[in-house]
């Protein structure tokens, strides 16, 4: 949502930007492919459990195929069409902090200092740092 809202008025900046969101994504996912996988053993196709499709890993079974098909296109319709999953606002309302402060109790400057203790000398109060006199 944030390239869409970029988009209209930097539209070069946005579109490096999104390449580079691209370029990071496809690179993450190499280095984790490198780090959790490692490279291919040739003797890994020796493996009694790969006999059955002639020392080659099998390709994706209808099961897998239809558990992930509805992910992948739900992956794909939020990815280009994001406002469909958010809710949507026409304006901005008119006191977006009058339903916030109408709930804050409003305490006088009294209540807000810290209380004095016996040992602390009158002026040094953290909240009101010059000494008071008496009138």
């Amino acid at each position: 949502m944030t390239f869409i809202g970029a988009f209209p008025r930097y539209r070069a900046l946005t579109m490096l930007a999104a390449t580079g969101v691209i370029v990071t994504a496809a690179y993450h996912l190499w280095a984790l492919q490198r780090m959790f996988l490692g490279k291919f053993r040739e003797e890994w196709r020796q493996s009694k459990y790969l006999e059955p499709t002639g020392g080659k890993f099998p390709e994706i079974n209808g099961r897998e195929l239809l558990t992930i098909a509805p992910l992948a296109v739900l992956v794909l319709v939020l990815g280009f069409w994001p406002r469909r999953s958010s809710p949507r606002r026409t304006r901005a309302p008119s006191r977006p902090t009058a339903r916030s402060t109408s709930r804050v109790r409003r305490r006088s400057p009294r209540t807000l200092r810290s209380p004095r203790t016996a040992s602390s000398p009158r002026g040094s109060d953290p909240w009101n740092p010059t000494p008071s006199t008496p009138r």
